[in-house]
């Protein structure tokens, strides 16, 4: 049989998809490379976090005082 190494980058949905690939590692019909690989790309809700301009921040604040202060 010839060498037909390739790299395959996949996400596992669940435990049991992971416990199938550990048996075929140990079966030596595949090699983990690296486990807990991360996305190249972060999502925007992570870098964006924290990042509100002040004056929109603000605005959103004193809107939900007055709701407050007229029963809303």
């Amino acid at each position: 049989m010839a060498d037909s190494s390739r790299t395959l980058l996949i996400q596992l949905k669940n435990e049991q998809a992971l416990t199938l690939v550990k048996q075929l590692e140990s079966l030596e019909l595949i090699t983990i490379l690296e486990e807990n690989v991360k996305d190249a790309k972060p999502k925007l809700s992570t870098k964006y976090r924290g990042k509100m301009p002040i004056e929109v921040f603000s605005g959103i604040q004193t809107d939900q005082i007055l709701k407050q202060i007229d029963g809303y």
